[in-house]
């Protein structure tokens, strides 16, 4: 490695490698606390070889001592030291990373298990656990597939920290909606049986066993909040393309080839039309996929959905807005 990389970028991986091993405390489970995220400290370039060994050598005593439980912390280390150290590599090939941030029951697998069927394109988790856990961006696994083809789909509202890995890691976020009243008959459902935890409700057998009615409306009112933040956080986002569901159901094929113009993953409708026949061969989560299913709602949520709506009143005419509220006139 002494004769392969530049100083520079050897100073910047052992060091980093070695303080966050032994001295972070942010590591754990995958994530990483900004201030562990400095790549390069202008003091370093000052050490000595003799002082690298020495901080090679604490490294291996204490991976040596410690529990297993530990080498996560190492290993997340490494991927973001690694990763600053190529970076610094010159005639570096960017990589295809597009993250799809998406409603819940908006057929986000679908969409990214077509994608996926694009040769060369992986499927990865770009979160360190799923659960009860928001799913915010995770700066060790950015990282770990930053020098990989991929994509990735995630419930994740935008902020400007998820704008800045964004930009440092070169994502492009595809946006997936779909009418609300719409996701939330698909949710009903889904949450009648599914037993996870979700980042967007608390929900026990108490809630899962109300009537039809009072479940939809408790969903409306505990779940369609965040719906509305997530679309409304991402609508103010610079360089995303926001897809509807809608558009996705009935021509996936022009959908699937306006990503793939937006990614620069250049295909052509042919190939976005095979990637979407085996896509069809395989089971996804697409578990109805009819346009319109809000319709049939219960009075009480299609009320409960329009005065959340009524809360934003400069967005009456936004495009999602409108066709909600459109679908649960009386």
């Amino acid at each position: 490695m002494l004769f392969i990389l530049p100083k520079k970028a050897f100073l910047l991986y052992i060091h980093n490698t070695g303080r966050a091993f032994l001295f972070g405390k942010h590591f754990e489970y995958g994530s990483v606390d900004e201030h562990d995220l400095t790549f390069y400290d202008p003091s370093v370039k000052h050490w000595s070889i003799w002082k690298l060994m020495q901080e090679l050598d604490q490294i291996k005593i204490a991976a040596a001592n410690r529990p297993p439980r530990n080498f996560n912390r190492l290993l997340g280390a490494i991927h973001l030291a690694k990763d600053a150290a190529l970076a610094h590599m010159p005639l570096r090939k960017p990589k295809k990373h597009i993250l799809i941030a998406c409603m819940p029951k908006s057929g986000s697998t679908f969409l990214a298990t077509s994608l996926a069927n694009i040769k060369g394109l992986r499927r990865v988790r770009l979160i360190p656990a799923w659960d009860a856990r928001e799913q915010e961006l995770c700066p060790v696994r950015l990282s770990r597939y930053n020098y990989s083809d991929y994509v990735s789909q995630h419930h994740i509202r935008y902020s400007d920290t998820t704008g800045r890995f964004i930009k440092q890691y070169g994502i492009r976020p595809i946006i997936l909606v779909r009418n609300l009243a719409d996701c939330l008959a698909s949710l009903r459902d889904y949450m009648r049986h599914e037993r996870a935890q979700s980042p967007h409700v608390y929900i026990t057998e108490r809630q899962r066993n109300l009537s039809d009615e009072a479940f939809e409306t408790f969903l409306a009112r505990t779940v369609l909040p965040w719906y509305v933040n997530f679309y409304l956080s991402w609508k103010n986002a610079n360089d995303a393309l926001v897809i509807d569901y809608d558009d996705l159901n009935k021509s996936p094929v022009d959908t699937l080839h306006q990503i793939a113009l937006f990614a620069n993953l250049g295909i052509n409708a042919e190939e976005c039309l095979s990637a979407l026949n085996l896509t069809q061969k395989k089971k996804t989560r697409l578990n109805v996929g009819i346009i319109g299913r809000g319709s049939q709602l219960s009075s009480a949520a299609r009320k409960a959905i329009q005065e959340l709506l009524d809360f934003y009143p400069e967005y009456a005419e936004d495009p999602l807005f409108f066709k909600t509220r459109e679908s649960i006139r009386p």
